[in-house]
Formats: structure tokens, sequence, C-alpha cells
């Protein structure tokens, strides 16, 4: 222990430090500086593969993984009415209650995103980390159309499906599993991707423009 006397001054200071996250702006400045070396188109029309797309619509966000264990009952709720109009007996019916819904959880199940901006629809995926919000509380709050009109900065990196019938046969041996890849695929594009006549996009960004109320 120890004691004395203190003769100076005392003087307290005291800072305040702000902090601002400069990652908020970057994609602002990005889309103006290529909007400024004319990298942007505004719609898509005459849009070809790698295109840069910055359009205004409305958006529809549908979390399929949610459906990944939930397949065996959407299949005994809905059945009927997903087998309605098809001419199957009760014993390939029940065939196919139980396959089917075995098939869909093994494939993959992603956040997908779908935009229309009143002519043209495009579909892709979204990854739930780069999102601000939950992908589940966006769910719970919307549903899957998204209210309001949303700006979507996106490459093109697929055209609808009727206009893209160039490419080439790649021969396959005919006994090879791989030859039944290419169909097998289509058919899950089909039943869990990008529809016929929608453009196949990358989003970048996602935004609404907020103004001032007064």
């Amino acid at each position: 222990m120890a004691s004395g006397n203190y003769t100076g001054q005392s003087e307290t200071t005291e800072t305040q430090e702000s902090q601002f996250n400069t990652e908020w702006l970057t994609p602002t400045d990005t889309i103006h500086l290529l909007d400024e070396h004319n990298y942007i188109q505004r719609n898509f029309m005459d849009v070809h593969l790698g295109s840069l797309v910055l359009a205004k619509g409305q958006i529809q966000i549908l979390d399929i993984r949610m459906l990944r264990d939930l397949w065996p009952a959407v299949f005994k709720m809905f059945g009927n009415e997903i087998f309605k109009g098809q001419k199957l007996s009760n014993q390939d019916k029940n065939l196919q209650k139980n396959m089917i819904p075995q098939i869909l959880a093994g494939l993959h199940h992603a956040l997908q995103f779908s935009f229309s901006d009143g002519t043209n629809s495009s579909w892709g995926t979204l990854s739930p980390d780069h999102l601000i919000p939950n992908p589940g509380d966006i769910a719970l709050k919307h549903g899957a159309n998204i209210a309001g009109i949303w700006s979507v900065l996106a490459i093109v990196d697929a055209t609808p499906s009727y206009s893209n019938n160039t490419f080439p046969d790649v021969e396959i041996g005919e006994q090879s599993i791989l030859a039944a890849m290419p169909p097998l695929l289509d058919m899950v594009r089909g039943l869990m991707g990008r529809p016929d006549a929608a453009f196949g996009v990358t989003p970048l960004a996602i935004f609404r423009t907020i103004t001032p109320t007064v």
C-alpha cells in the first residue's frame, strides 16, 4: 500500500468515434461506374449471354428448401389433384405417390428468385448468405410475392428455351448412363427450375428506391 499527496490538475477528455461501413456504398458505386461505361442495359430486349441488365419490376422469392422434408406429406394431401386427368390405375398412382417424393427429396433445393418487368420474366437462384433479411423471415412476412417495385441488376446467362436450340449434339455411347443425363436434367429443370419462357440470370443486386416523405 502507498499513500501520498497529488497537486497536479485533473483533466478528463471524452472522444466519440463514428464508424461507417463503406461496404454499403460498393454496390451503388459499382452500378454508377458500369453505367457510365455503357455496360448496363435497361431491359431484356436484344440481350445476349453475359449482358448486364438493370430493370424494374416485381420479384418473387421461393425458398423450396422448406419442402425437402415435406414432399411425402404434400403428395398425401394433394396427390389426387396432382394426378387429376391422368389415366392411371390406382396401383400406378400409389407407386408414383411413393416414388416421386423420394426423387424430389434427392434433388437440389435452391432459394429461387423470379423477376418480371411486365414484358419479360427471368429466373435465378440466390445465396442465403448474401441476403440481408433471413429467407425464412421473408416467407413469413410476404409469402412468395414481395410487395413493391424493385430494381434488379443481373447477368444474363440463359435465354428462353424456345430460342436456344442450337446446342450441338454430343456423341455419347447409347449404353452409357451419361446418355440419360441430358433429358433427365431437362426434366429436373422443368420440375424445379427455370421456366421455358424465362431468361436465366445471376442477380448481383436487388434494391428498392426510397423517396423522402417531404
